[in-house]
Parts: structure tokens; sequence; C-alpha cells
């Protein structure tokens, strides 16, 4: 959510630490430093809020990119994110090793 905008937007990847988004619109001049509220659902999981500021943004392939580092994000959500990637890492082994998930 902006100042004035609220959307609905997939992650590309998430960290503890923030995440990347695809945008379905471009980018303007004033986008790198915004300041955004976010509400965060992971699979499974309940929405959080946390808030972020826009600190990297490219167009690859078609597509425009943004990455948000989290700036207020309370510890039981950042650890909620990082059983969230470890449950991705755990289902990736499984499946590069040949194992069925």
């Amino acid at each position: 959510m902006g100042e004035e905008s609220l959307n609905i937007l997939h992650a590309r990847d998430i960290s503890p630490s923030g995440l990347g988004v695809h945008v379905p619109h471009g980018f303007g001049p004033s986008d790198l430093g915004s300041v955004l509220d976010l509400i965060v659902t992971l699979p499974g999981g309940r929405s959080f809020m946390a808030k972020g500021v826009v600190r990297h943004r490219e167009h690859v392939d078609f597509s425009n990119l943004f990455g948000v580092e989290f700036t207020e994000l309370k510890p039981v959500h950042r650890e909620e994110i990082r059983r969230f990637i470890g449950r991705l890492a755990s289902l990736e082994g499984r499946t590069s090793s040949g194992d069925d998930p």
C-alpha cells in the first residue's frame, strides 16, 4: 500500500530481510526509497503487517520487478518467514533428489 494506492502483488522471492515482487505497471523516479505499508500472506498462514522501503527496481523480460527491504517486521513474523523458507528448501531438496514430495 502506498500513499494513494493499494496493489495486490505476488512475491517473486522472500527472505527475513525483504521481498521481491512483480508489478503490473512501470516505475517512476520516486519509487526508489518509497515507504510502503505491506500486508504479507504466506501460503497456509495468516496475513500480517509490515513496513518496507523500495531499495531496488529493474525491468526483466517484459516484467517490472522491485525489491523491498523490511523496515518494521515483528520478530514472530520474521520467524514465520524463516520457517516458510525452510519448508520450501525441504520440498526442493526432496524434488531435486528424485523423491516424491
